[in-house]
This record gives C-alpha cells, sequence and structure tokens, in this order.
C-alpha cells in the first residue's frame, strides 16, 4: 500500500568500479510499463537508494530532498517537457518515500525520461553529481510508429552519463545483448566496470563477472539479459584531484532503468 502526499510543490542501474571508485546513493526512474498508448497515463517515479550489497540492488533510502529533485521528458521531436513541479512525495508503509508522477504522451514514438542531481555534501565533504535515464514507447495503433529512440535523444550532456548504444526498445528482450556507453566530460571511458542488476538477484563478492563488466577503449560494455522484468544499469567514478568551495572531491553516478520483456514467441507454420 502507498499513500500520496497531496498538495506539495516540492523539491536513477550500472555500476563502476574503480580504484578511486566510491559508492554512494543513486537516483533512477521507473515508468509504470515500458509501452504505453497515446493518452494513456503511466505513473513515473524517481528513486532514491541503492546502498546494499556494495550498492548494487534496488534498495531504497529515502527520497531525494526537497527542491533536488527533477524530472524532463525528452519527446521525439526533442521538445523537453518539465515534470519537476508536478512531483509529488509517495510513502510506502515501511515510512520510506519517493517522488512520482503521471504522464500522457500526446505523440507517438520513442521518449528519455532523465533527471539530474548536483549538490555538496558538506558532511562527507563531497559534491554529488547523479544522472538518471529510464525510456518509454508510446504507440498510436499503427504499424508506422518507430520503435527506435532518436538519435538527438541519446546523449543529455551530462559530465557522467550512460548512454544506450543498443536501441533501449528493440532490445530490451531476453536473450538480446543491450550495450550502454560511459562517457565522462563527453567522452568514453575505458576500464571502468558496469553493472547490469536484475531486481531481486544478490550480485556476488566485490565483482560478479556474471552481471559485471570493464568498459573497453570505445567506453562500451554489454551483458545478454538472461531473465524479464527490472534491470538497474549503474556507473560510478570518484575525481579526488577535483576541489572547489566545500568539497575536496567528486562522486558521479550514473544509472539506467529498463524493463525488459520475454521474447515474442514465432508462431510455426
Amino acid at each position: 500500500m502507498i499513500r500520496t502526499v497531496q498538495g506539495r510543490t516540492l523539491g536513477i542501474v550500472l555500476g563502476l568500479a574503480l580504484m578511486s571508485q566510491a559508492k554512494a546513493h543513486d537516483i533512477w526512474i521507473e515508468a509504470s510499463s515500458a509501452v504505453c498508448k497515446v493518452g494513456q497515463e503511466m505513473k513515473l517515479s524517481l528513486m532514491l537508494g541503492n546502498h546494499g550489497n556494495h550498492h548494487r540492488d534496488f534498495a531504497l533510502r529515502d527520497r531525494i530532498p526537497a527542491g533536488r529533485q527533477q524530472l524532463l521528458v525528452l519527446s521525439p521531436d526533442g521538445s523537453r517537457n518539465d515534470l519537476t513541479s508536478k512531483l509529488q512525495e509517495t510513502m510506502l508503509e515501511s515510512k520510506t518515500s519517493y517522488w512520482s508522477t503521471g504522464f500522457a504522451a500526446s505523440k507517438a514514438g520513442g521518449y528519455q525520461l532523465v533527471s539530474t542531481f548536483d549538490q555538496v555534501m558538506s558532511y562527507a565533504p563531497v559534491r554529488d553529481i547523479k544522472c538518471a535515464k529510464s525510456f518509454l514507447f508510446v504507440k498510436d495503433g499503427s504499424s508506422r510508429s518507430s520503435r527506435k529512440l532518436p538519435k538527438n535523444l541519446s546523449q543529455v550532456g551530462s559530465p557522467f552519463e550512460l548512454v544506450p548504444v543498443s536501441d533501449p526498445f528493440e532490445s530490451a528482450l531476453v536473450g538480446s545483448t543491450f550495450k550502454v556507453q560511459l562517457l565522462f566530460k563527453g567522452k568514453p571511458m575505458r576500464d571502468a566496470v558496469v553493472s547490469f542488476i536484475p531486481k531481486g538477484v544478490e550480485l556476488k563478492g566485490d565483482l560478479d563477472p556474471a552481471f559485471e563488466f570493464k568498459t573497453d577503449g570505445s567506453g562500451i560494455a554489454g551483458k545478454a539479459f538472461d531473465r524479464s522484468g527490472q534491470w538497474l544499469i549503474v556507473a560510478h567514478f570518484k575525481d579526488s584531484t577535483a576541489k572547489g568551495t566545500g568539497y575536496d572531491s567528486i562522486g558521479y553516478s550514473a544509472t539506467i532503468h529498463l524493463i525488459v520483456a520475454e521474447k515474442p514467441v514465432t508462431a510455426k507454420r
């Protein structure tokens, strides 16, 4: 059971393991479904957590601090719909909460959901920069709707982000290999460990070879999905050389949330 707190305007995994890494809480975005129809309202949830099993799970910590939450919807034509002011606090029975809102698309095509976070944590002292992405395919009932993510939506310009190399609509299927590229300040980051985390599965050890993979020279890593359901793709990096007012390092994190479907069964003739 959940309870939505009304009447307030209140202020997303792939995991990256490096020698200089410091793992903090991640943000990620969950849509109630990966596919919907034009005009159908979907629930979009902005989460903060991922602090169990070496930050490789879906455990919630609590909501992002009020005033720091953000949620953008990037449409197929490149336009942006800022839903930040519509986010409401949603409370779970466990007393943990998160931000959520409804969204109904007026046009068919591939949409990208994006949230970013940038704040100095004075108690650390560290500056946290986060980028979360998810994807939504909207269909209009015709076969003309493109199931591909528009190229202009894949990269959002965050200092640290995961960019889908495989199409998030056509490749989010059991048996398909999904590849991502990790970018740091717009350039590929090599030799970083990217974690592909299926919900409900506990990764083993400090580095699980079944779910965690190093990026190649082009910053690319991938995994073949072996089960359906929610997957979180997460990357982390700590820049100990970055110093500024109130902080002596910067901790980066990037996530992609996917809902992986079973591959359609083709009828035999």
